[in-house]
């Protein structure tokens, strides 16, 4: 859901009212996306989180604890190699009232294959209990290849858009643990992250036609071609810091933060935009058409280059809490609430309100060979609301389940996720055509299927 600001002026003339009319239809189609910035619980990670709809920080025995909460890891098996293999998702946004318009409806689905989650514990011979862990992951992932052509009942109306776009967050983690004391464990992780964002867009329209006010009865042609890439780098490190308590066999208690330092960045965006209004030969207007708004020129070549050297000027950091319950040998209950900090960039598109999540989870056993997990969680939209042309108030409730195969010390996962957006997620129209509330209803729908391995040497 990766759409980029872009400096327009908008023109409140009726001429004009298609173009921006399609400009919106075109992002209404290139928003889609599995992960995106605007949501911070698009990925599950690790085998037995996910499966638990990663209610996890009061557990974190495994491998994804280093993630979770470092401090779980005093609670691990002495040795364990977890591997989630890649992931398939597919993704589908359907919009319902175009322009106000309710007869109206379309939808674009989207699949792709994602990279899963690697990582490993080792306990060092040591009385005291201390612990090595390592993870490396993909925290969020967007590809796209989009062609969208479409063309008016009237055939008067064309549009072709291109969109090639790239975006992944990758973590490569280590953490340390140490079991102070049989009931208290305390950890430390150190990930190195990079984040790349790359998109280039195209687009050729034809709008029209439109009564001439120069020469009633004749008509006039909105030619509109522009070209558009924008892309940021950020690389840094990634601190956490975590604690686990069991005061009992049957409690666990888990609190955990993170915190990303940026260490480089950058980042540029070119809009070269062409707009031409023509008579029915086709011929291009002169300055002095009163159809052209305040007697302006052609917009021909109108090149916008924007150059950053600190596009974000800070990133969200998180803190979790969770409760792991084990009320039989069987049988395990989880429950988290996780907070984003919010942040702030250069472009507005990419500004961050705080949010709060929460997941729960259960866990049972079957015969000491087969367990089925289920979760459910919510991934709230932490976008700034007032920008517009983009998605809005899109909070996800997610569900997992998970079918489990144990072989003695060594897991087999077969994992299942579906979010579904909530009520209230529309597209934020300029408010020249949100008047009356006509902003368009948005409901977006995302699948995940993922197999895991976790084996304890």
């Amino acid at each position: 859901m990766l759409i980029l600001y872009v400096n327009k002026n908008i023109h409140k003339s009726k001429i004009y009212i298609i173009k921006y009319i399609l400009f919106t239809f075109i992002f209404l189609f290139h928003s889609l996306s599995y992960g995106d910035w605007w949501h911070q619980n698009s990925f599950l990670m690790g085998d037995r989180a996910a499966g638990l709809g990663g209610a996890f920080t009061g557990i974190s025995s495994g491998p994804s604890g280093l993630y979770y909460n470092p401090g779980g890891l005093g609670f691990a098996p002495d040795l364990q190699l977890s591997l989630s293999t890649t992931n398939y998702y597919t993704s589908k946004i359907t919009q319902s009232g175009y322009l106000g318009n309710s007869d109206s409806t379309f939808s674009l689905t989207d699949s792709d294959l994602l990279s899963g989650f690697f990582g490993g514990i080792i306990r060092f011979s040591t009385d005291t209990p201390m612990y090595f862990a390592f993870g490396i992951y993909n925290k969020d992932y967007v590809n796209l290849d989009n062609n969208i052509e479409s063309v008016s009942s009237t055939n008067s109306s064309e549009t072709n858009f291109n969109q090639k776009l790239s975006s992944t967050e990758n973590e490569y983690a280590v953490a340390f643990a140490l079991r102070a004391h049989d009931n208290f464990s305390i950890g430390l992780s150190l990930a190195f992250f990079d984040i790349k964002y790359s998109e280039i867009q195209t687009a050729n329209i034809v709008a029209g036609p439109f009564p001439n006010p120069d020469s009633p009865g004749n008509n006039l042609y909105n030619y509109e071609t522009w070209i558009y890439n924008s892309n940021f780098y950020i690389s840094g490190i990634e601190l956490g810091l975590g604690f686990l308590f069991k005061p009992n066999y049957y409690f666990s208690f888990g609190l955990s933060g993170k915190y990303k330092q940026i260490l480089y960045q950058n980042g540029s965006t070119n809009f070269n935009d062409n707009t031409i209004l023509t008579d029915e030969s086709f011929n291009p207007l002169g300055p002095n058409s009163y159809a052209i708004p305040n007697g302006g020129s052609q917009g021909v070549n109108q090149i916008t280059h924007t150059q950053y050297d600190k596009p974000f000027n800070s990133l969200p950091y998180m803190i979790r809490f969770g409760v792991g319950f084990y009320p039989a040998e069987f049988q395990t209950f989880s429950a988290d609430v996780n907070y984003h900090s919010g942040a702030d960039a250069q472009n507005i598109f990419y500004r961050l309100v705080p949010v709060y999540d929460f997941a729960v989870g259960s866990e049972t056993v079957f015969f000491n060979t087969v367990a089925l997990r289920l979760g459910v969680f919510t991934n709230n939209w932490c976008g700034d609301p007032n920008v517009t042309d983009q998605l809005v108030n899109v909070n996800f409730i997610g569900y997992t389940a998970g079918l489990v195969y144990i072989n003695k010390a060594n897991t087999y996962s077969l994992i299942y996720m579906l979010q579904q957006s909530q009520p209230g997620a529309y597209y934020a129209l300029e408010p020249y055509y949100a008047q009356n509330n006509a902003n368009p209803r948005v409901y977006w729908e995302t699948q995940q299927f993922a197999l895991s391995i976790s084996d304890e040497l």
